[in-house]
């Protein structure tokens, strides 16, 4: 039996400590997410003559290092003292939280208003980030409170004096075998299911009359255990859920499971064979063993919620079981579970095959028409493409004749290319059929020939111009381009210029189809579903394309009158973006606002959730942009698009889109609503001039110049984008982007500059340094250096790898430093494969993991302490305490600076449990105890001697 200290008792008024040495019971109740409490009876005897008048009500108990309150039930004639001890945590039921609040809450918070004003502490050591809603939550007992947290957050806790722990789930997994015929005289399981329901119906929303109206939402839930009870009880069905608030199968699924209680009570006794094993093996409360009894087929996981335990007596433990179906699991139920679900997923296969197989022939021959038909279309594609191609290079494309005699064979007339290397320059010649051409000039003569042509003649330079004009009708619109060139030759330098400027329309991406039918209204409102004074309109159009008008007035209530288009197909988890065109000619008439929307439904088509964006204000008579992107919900099956004015005003809308994707594309309509090919391509031409801004000026400036003082190297692009509007006059906006490159080179250095807009990065360089200054410096690929000094290196991951092995790398990231590394497993390092050390909030730390993942050793090192643990032995190491463990027969050695229990002195305790052997040592005294032989030998110095 493992050797347990003595508990003692604390005169709460004085703070005298004795030990309880006889007692005729003793007995620890432990239970999950509640305070312990022991039971106790104490003799008056010699032994206890001392402690005995201290045992009284509201006094203190000590055992474990835990403190429990007092009660005191009864005392008999023979003096004994029936008494109950509540562990301290318990005072949290007679404390109240008179603050009450409402809201969504995470864990965090609503610990921290529940322990708000208290003397108590809590540890959160929950890792779910979840928020959930509460309503006037306080007002009672911070245990009440407590309790409601476990429940909605799923969480558990532990009591340790002042301080309450809460953690996702407390325990850990053992090996621990109950085993009937081995360790086990019985096993006794009943079931109560008098309290079960296996289906229920929910009622949720009813959408008002400015929502649409239509059905109530309803969801019916069935338990996937329904089927496997007996025919007398499946039928069971719990009362009506009836939650306005609820509109969508998810939130509804969540509340009816919460609601139907589709578990029996199993209660599992445990009767020991023997009660000769170490305490320190059992699992605790919390903890995961293994139940069996193979006579009646009981082979269960099962996870101990409650236990008591008698520390002084040669009594076994006696322990309940968890009935939570995660925490209660029939191993055999799940083995056949598995064998059925196999089973059915193989029959279910078979049948899908013979399905299938019926029709193959039709779906074969189907197909291969289909592709058939599709190979041809594209065969005649990419057939016409190969002949653009070869066409082309048939008429572009040359080879340049390198000789110093002229080409007779192989000529084509305005194609083939002669570079006369006979004469200096070398010159370029074009054959014409006839002759070869000679392409520019190489002699002051024939500079002079041709000066009333195209060039100026000074007397200290050349000039050139060449200046052209070209206007081209392209597919998407107009295009005025042109072009001018100066060349300049003076004595002693050479400047070189061109020019280009170019008008033309601007041009956007195509994007994903448009869902909806009708958008351009051409003929009639089909395909739309129109509110109250709302109608098609022709006679106020964008861009040549006719409008929906609604023009609302004298409501007083919010109507959302607009329109709605068709439901479409949809999948739940697909984006979607609706988008348009809009305008009002008096905006002040809009009280309450506009929007566009997308409404989602299921199946039987009650809508599930409209997700909306708001677009107001707008400016009179200004045609203006909008778009929203949603994701559908679970349970979608349909989607359609709408605007609306929320109450009063008048608005127009046209081009409206209904998109799959986040990003709305230029204007394109519904395939179905396109007679064929070239009516497509016409309007893709059309929809290219009529975006946002529809004009676009771009001016390129090159300039070459090279003189005594070095070379330079100018590129400027300047681009006007300006907007047409419908009445032919420009917009009073525009955008205006400049950019700038240049390029100096001199003996001495070479400076590069980009520049654009006010936004200027530059690099210079000389013999003795390179300067670089940006906003912003990438640099990509391998850096070296061999010093690099600065105010900040900033950046959210910095990752070291090692070349030769990409598992082990070293991470700076999220405010902590984290290394990892793999090694040879071996004794001296306890077997561990791979070892992760890092910094973190002020702890450092060391892991060493086995190959299997589990952990063989740690040091952990902070402020506030030192750990050690190399598998078997483990020390630890704080301001106040000294302890040296060995893990496999929990032999210790702990040092003090002062010990609360020997009146604050300090004090060094060796304790053998295998010999139920403890030595203590104080300032004062040294105390040695055998608990077997239930004796204890005193050395103590008091104010005579010792």
């Amino acid at each position: 039996m493992k050797r347990v200290e003595r508990p003692k008792i604390e005169q709460l008024s004085t703070g005298e400590q004795f030990h309880l040495v006889d007692m005729k019971l003793f007995e620890v109740i432990e239970g999950k997410n509640e305070p312990s409490s022991i039971r106790f009876e104490v003799p008056d005897t010699d032994k206890n003559k001392r402690v005995y008048p201290y045992v009284e009500d509201r006094n203190l108990l000590i055992f474990e290092g835990q403190y429990y309150i007092i009660l005191v039930s009864q005392q008999d004639e023979l003096g004994f003292k029936d008494c109950d001890a509540i562990q301290i945590g318990a005072e949290l039921s007679l404390q109240t939280q008179e603050k009450k609040v409402s809201g969504y809450f995470s864990i965090e918070e609503a610990l921290s208003h529940t322990f708000e004003g208290s003397n108590f502490k809590y540890i959160n050591r929950c890792s779910k980030q979840i928020q959930l809603q509460f309503e006037n939550f306080g007002g009672e007992s911070r245990m009440k409170m407590i309790r409601k947290l476990l429940d909605r957050f799923d969480i558990e806790c532990i009591f340790d004096n002042m301080t309450v722990i809460f953690a996702d789930r407390i325990g850990k997994t053992t090996d621990k075998l109950y085993k009937f015929g081995y360790n086990v005289n019985a096993i006794k399981k009943t079931t109560d299911d008098r309290n079960c329901y296996f289906s229920v119906l929910l009622l949720g929303h009813t959408p008002s009359k400015e929502e649409g109206e239509g059905q109530q939402f309803t969801y019916y839930y069935e338990s996937p255990l329904k089927y496997k009870m007996p025919e007398l009880i499946r039928h069971r069905q719990a009362d009506n859920i009836e939650d306005d608030k609820i509109k969508d199968n998810g939130t509804a699924l969540e509340r009816c499971k919460a609601a139907v209680n589709d578990i029996p009570i199993v209660s599992i006794t445990v009767d020991h064979k023997e009660a000769n094993f170490d305490d320190s093996n059992e699992p605790k409360v919390g903890d995961k063993a293994i139940l069996q009894h193979h006579k009646y087929n009981m082979d269960f996981d099962v996870r101990v919620v409650k236990r008591t335990r008698y520390p002084y007596e040669q009594t076994p433990n006696n322990y309940e079981f968890s009935n939570k179906r995660d925490e209660l699991v029939d191993r055999t139920e799940e083995q056949k579970k598995w064998t059925s679900d196999i089973l059915s997923i193989v029959k279910d296969l078979d049948r899908q095959l013979l399905e299938q197989s019926n029709g193959y022939a039709e779906r074969i021959n189907k197909l291969t028409e289909e592709k058939a038909e599709e190979a041809k279309k594209e065969s005649d594609a990419a057939k016409k493409l190969a002949e653009l191609v070869k066409e082309n290079q048939k008429n572009f494309q040359t080879n340049i004749i390198k000789s110093n005699t002229e080409p007779t064979q192989n000529l084509e007339p305005g194609k083939s290319l002669w570079l006369n290397t006979s004469e200096e320059p070398n010159m370029l010649y074009l054959w014409t059929g006839t002759e070869w051409s000679k392409i520019g000039v190489n002699a002051p003569e024939e500079i002079g020939a041709v000066t009333k042509v195209n060039f100026e003649e000074t007397t200290n330079s050349i000039k050139q111009s060449v200046e052209t004009v070209e206007k081209t009708q392209t597919a998407q619109g107009e295009q005025l381009k042109q072009a001018q060139s100066t060349l300049e030759t003076q004595a002693e330098a050479i400047k070189a210029k061109v020019t280009i400027t170019e008008v033309g329309n601007y041009v956007s991406s195509i994007g994903m189809s448009n869902l909806i039918r009708n958008s351009l209204l051409k003929t009639d409102s089909s395909h739309w579903s129109f509110a109250p004074n709302v109608s098609r309109d022709t006679a106020v159009t964008y861009n040549g394309s006719y409008t929906i008008k609604t023009d609302q007035i004298g409501l007083t209530t919010d109507s959302w009158r607009g329109a709605i288009n068709e439901k479409v197909p949809a999948v739940a988890g697909e984006d979607f973006v609706i988008s348009g065109w809009f305008m009002t000619d008096d905006k002040s008439k809009i009280d309450k606002g506009l929007r566009l929307e997308v409404e989602f439904f299921n199946a039987s088509g009650t809508r599930i959730a409209a997700s909306n964006v708001d677009f107001f204000p707008l400016e009179n008579n200004v045609w203006k942009f909008a778009f929203g992107t949603f994701k559908a919900p679970v349970g979608t099956v349909f989607v359609d698009g709408r605007f609306y004015v929320i109450r009063n005003g008048r608005l127009w809308a046209s081009k409206m889109m209904l998109q799959r994707g986040t990003k709305p594309s230029e204007f394109t309509e519904n395939a179905a609503d396109i007679a064929g090919k070239d009516e497509l391509l016409s309007q893709i031409a059309e929809k290219v001039a009529t975006v946002d801004y529809n004009k676009k000026i771009e001016q390129i400036d090159r300039d070459i110049t090279a003189n005594k003082d070095g070379i330079t190297l100018a590129a400027k692009k300047t681009e006007v984008y300006t907007r047409v509007e419908s009445d032919g006059k420009y917009a009073t906006d525009s955008y205006v982007k400049t950019m700038e490159a240049r390029i100096s080179v001199t003996e001495k250095d070479i400076l590069s500059t980009v520049k654009v807009g006010n936004v200027i990065s530059s690099i210079n360089q000389t013999a003795e340094k390179i300067q670089i200054e940006a906003k912003r410096i990438n640099l990509i690929g391998a850096v070296t250096a061999e010093s690099i000094a600065g105010k900040l290196l900033e950046g959210i991951t910095i990752r070291a790898r090692d070349p030769n092995d990409n598992n082990n790398f070293t991470e700076m990231s999220n405010g902590r430093i984290f290394t990892q590394g793999f090694q040879t497993p071996a004794q001296w390092n306890q077997w561990s494969k791979k070892v992760v050390t890092g910094l973190e909030k002020g702890l450092f730390y060391s892991r060493g993991y086995k190959e299997d993942g589990s952990q063989a050793n740690y040091v952990e090192i902070a402020a506030w302490g030192a750990s050690f643990n190399t598998g078997n032995d483990g020390a630890t190491y704080g301001s106040q305490t000294f302890t040296i463990l060995d893990k496999g027969q929990r032999k210790s050695i702990t040092a003090k600076s002062y010990d609360e229990s020997m009146g604050w002195k300090p004090t060094f305790t060796i304790d053998n449990p295998q010999s139920a052997e403890l030595v203590k040592i104080t300032s004062n005294a040294i105390y040695f105890y055998n608990m077997n032989k239930n004796y204890k030998n005193e050395l103590v110095t008091e104010d005579g001697g010792s």
